[in-house]
């Protein structure tokens, strides 16, 4: 099995780092684990710089699949052509939702109409899709799968917490900013990054400082040097998870109908995790009282955090088991395994 792989990805760590790196360039992990060559080139956002080259570092190379981001890439016809010659499966990830919310219309109008107009210019070169949001898997006239959040299995951790207060990673858009502010005694809201602290985000941009320098020949240290930030980075981001005082962490109302990529993270983390209940069958991913505490509203939420805080059994048992489907069905690994299954791959 031979894939060429395009993810996603930014110049600039500010917005790099927002990128989930399971359905970014960490998929490779994906790819080694289950023994599969491939050669990744990153589409990068608003620059062409190593589209405008790609068919120069292919070859001659053909391939069994050809896996893309759909969203926000910008590919030529010419090029999309051209990949469509290279295989005879051609898988896009939708890694943003497409159900999208009226206010990100009246916020971002043009950004959202774009992700709209980009994946539908792809859509006549792919033979299958990868969606995230359980809302976006009838959309489409192809095969449609959908994805899991994943974290590589190397990087699943033993539990530990504490009776701390939880943890709330995110943004306060929409009703979220309510909750927040409803919850600020009983929360420790984006708690300073490890990785942000390290030279790796000035190694990144560095990199990308250089790159309308590059030519073809320069393209394997490039990959090299790219994939070695970006996998160190996780890495230090999932270990300052796991190192983290606090007896959970807080998944909070969101847009989309995806159990989120922090929550499989925190998981991985050896951290007990508090969901919201999104009343769809991406609830049943996890146990509720088993592996995961979900809620309803803010009351439930509460509770949850009580209980947490007072029993340290609870916490390393969610914790644990939480750990143990991890690692059956939310690897990497296991992801792209089911990947190369649902579209017929051998």
């Amino acid at each position: 099995m031979n894939i060429l792989y395009l993810p996603l990805e930014f110049g600039r760590w500010y917005s790099a780092k927002k990128l989930a790196y399971p359905v970014g360039v960490g998929m490779i992990d994906g790819f080694e684990g289950n023994k599969i060559q491939h050669l990744t080139i990153p589409l990068m956002y608003h620059d062409d710089i190593w589209l405008k080259h790609i068919k120069e570092i292919v070859g001659d190379r053909k391939f069994d699949q050809v896996w893309l981001e759909v969203v926000h890439s910008v590919i030529p016809e010419g090029i999309l052509e051209w990949l469509s010659s290279l295989a005879p499966i051609r898988v896009g990830f939708v890694i943003e939702s497409l159900s999208i919310a009226p206010e990100e219309f009246t916020d971002n109008p043009i950004g959202t109409q774009r992700r709209i107009d980009n994946l539908n210019q792809k859509l006549p070169y792919l033979t299958d899709i990868v969606v995230y949001d359980i809302r976006d898997l009838h959309n489409f006239h192809i095969p449609t799968m959908l994805g899991n959040m994943s974290v590589p299995e190397r990087l699943v951790k033993t539990p530990n917490s504490t009776a701390d207060k939880a943890i709330f990673y995110g943004t306060a858009y929409g009703v979220r900013g309510e909750w927040l502010r409803s919850l600020k005694s009983r929360l420790i809201i984006n708690p300073p990054s490890a990785e942000d602290a390290g030279n790796f985000p000035r190694i990144f941009e560095q990199l990308f400082a250089f790159v309308n320098g590059y030519t073809p020949v320069d393209y394997s240290y490039f990959f090299r040097n790219w994939y070695y930030v970006r996998q160190s980075v996780y890495s230090i981001w999932i270990n300052h998870l796991h190192t983290l005082p606090g007896c959970a962490m807080i998944s909070l109302p969101h847009r989309t109908q995806v159990l989120s990529g922090r929550v499989i993270e925190s998981m991985a983390a050896g951290k007990p995790v508090v969901s919201q209940l999104l009343n769809t069958e991406m609830d049943d991913l996890f146990e509720d009282g088993k592996e995961i505490l979900y809620y309803k509203d803010m009351f439930g939420l509460l509770n949850c955090l009580d209980r947490l805080q007072s029993d340290s059994d609870l916490r390393f048992y969610l914790a644990e088991a939480a750990r143990v489907k991890v690692l059956e069905n939310h690897t990497t690994e296991v992801q792209v395994k089911k990947i190369i299954e649902f579209v017929g791959g051998d």
